[in-house]
């Protein structure tokens, strides 16, 4: 049974952007979601449906313009490292090894060096870098260094794991490899995480429940419940199933097309 079922608690949700013409766009429009305590929630829907801008907002580098955002009982005014953040960008400081990045965060709150020593070598063996420690980043590839992302902000120990289609610049293997670390690295800690993107079988892959999002304005179409075991097999009939069900509600009712 799931600890706090509204661990993210978001209520009426709303956002405008004003266009360069003057014409105001309705981004988001009064969304309600809850996200419960170590549950892995992903979000998708077809481009400018404000999956993204959900996420800035709980992020807290969006302003809400309507409505509240409230993460364990506290609202949401701004970026806090209770919230870790991974883009699709791999961030990481280019001159700093990878235990230099994944213990940045440590540093910059005056941890003991014993207790950051000991965190780094934690996060580095968690994320399978046996080896790679005094690596820099550009000597490593593309999955290993979002790898390392990955770790710098779960170091920090935030209370939930946002994560920005990390995986959308990665080619095809990579990221089959990158979602099963995921997933693995998530049974693993726990974390309750909030991730968008555009594949749904990355949604179907790591989600507990699927959000799936309707454009103009960007509103909750439905929210679809992923009830098959971890780990996935991406083969079996119920990944399929579960997989042509959400392709199906992504088609454009005009169209016929995603």
């Amino acid at each position: 049974m799931m600890e706090n079922p509204s661990y993210l608690s978001i209520r009426g949700l709303g956002k405008t952007f004003t266009a360069a013409s003057g014409h105001r766009h309705v981004a988001v429009g009064d969304v309600d979601l809850s996200i419960g305590e170590h549950e892995f929630v992903s979000i998708i829907g077809r481009s400018g449906c404000g999956k993204s801008t959900i996420l800035r907002m709980v992020a807290g580098l969006e302003p809400c313009e309507q409505g509240c955002i409230e993460l364990d009982g506290r609202q949401v005014q701004g970026p806090a490292a209770e919230r870790g953040l991974v883009f699709q960008e791999y961030a990481l400081f280019p001159w700093r090894t990878v235990s230099q990045n994944i213990g940045f965060g440590l540093e910059i709150r005056n941890l003991p060096k014993v207790e950051i020593d000991s965190t780094v070598s934690k996060f580095v063996k968690l994320i399978g870098l046996n080896g790679f420690e005094k690596s820099l980043p550009w000597e490593l590839s593309g999955g290993m260094r979002q790898r390392v992302a990955i770790a710098t902000v779960l170091a920090n120990n935030p209370k939930m794991l946002l994560m920005d289609e990390p995986f959308g610049a990665l080619d095809a293997q990579t990221r089959l490899t990158m979602q099963i670390e995921l997933s693995r690295i998530w049974m693993e800690t726990r974390k309750s995480v909030l991730f968008i993107t555009h594949s749904v079988e990355e949604a179907v892959y790591l989600s507990q429940r699927v959000v799936v999002m309707k454009a103009r304005p960007g509103a909750i179409q439905e929210i679809v419940d992923i009830d098959l075991p971890f780990p996935r097999d991406i083969a079996s009939r119920g990944f399929n199933d579960m997989r042509t069900k959400l392709l199906s509600m992504l088609l454009d009712p005009v169209t016929g097309t995603h």
